[in-house]
């Protein structure tokens, strides 16, 4: 039986989905599932449902993945897969971003770090807006996609991307912070 291998001829690792799809699904957080959870009759502590979110469970109650299956709409293959959703280009968070409500985007290694500071400051010059009520810190992917920092999150958790936990874990079902990938 052949079996199954990723770009470097290892074999493909199951992805764990689930905090991408309450992203997609816009379920902000931990407590907000549970809550959903709750009211289709699962009861779950908040505590317990962070760890299932955020790592790959090793078990995983069947009542509970039911309970996902249908709140998410989705099957067992979009929560849990050998394949990557984008034909196995896996997505990465690739810089820190900040855009503002025009749609322009500033990238840089970090956010408020000297070159961003100075791109801002140069856009401010053109007659650009990026006082902070106007603009939302995020990440690019590699594909130029702006990421908030909670849609990212699940991005850069997929990837393997994550190498320091610095306390957002959690926050509106995980907020990325650039300190988390270096």
């Amino acid at each position: 039986m052949k079996q199954d291998t990723n770009q470097v001829g290892g074999p493909k690792k199951l992805v764990w989905r689930l905090s991408i799809m309450m992203v997609e699904r816009k379920i902000r957080s931990a407590t907000a599932l549970q809550r959903l959870l709750k009211e289709r009759g699962f009861d779950i502590t908040a505590s317990q449902l962070t760890r299932i979110i955020n790592d790959r469970p090793e078990r995983i109650n069947t009542t509970l993945l039911d309970h996902l299956l249908e709140l998410l709409d989705c099957d067992i293959e979009a929560l849990l897969s050998k394949e990557d959703p984008d034909g196995g280009k896996t997505r990465v968070i690739v810089c820190s971003a900040f855009k503002n409500r025009e749609g322009l985007v500033i990238c840089g290694p970090r956010h408020g770090d000297t070159i961003t500071r100075e791109q801002i400051e140069a856009s401010r010059r053109c007659g650009n807006n990026w006082d902070r009520q106007n603009v939302t810190q995020g990440f690019i992917d590699q594909f130029g996609a702006f990421l908030t920092r909670t849609e990212a999150w699940p991005v850069a958790l997929a990837a393997g991307q994550i190498t320091h936990r610095v306390g957002g874990d959690t926050t509106n079902g995980g907020t990325l912070y650039s300190e988390n990938l270096y």
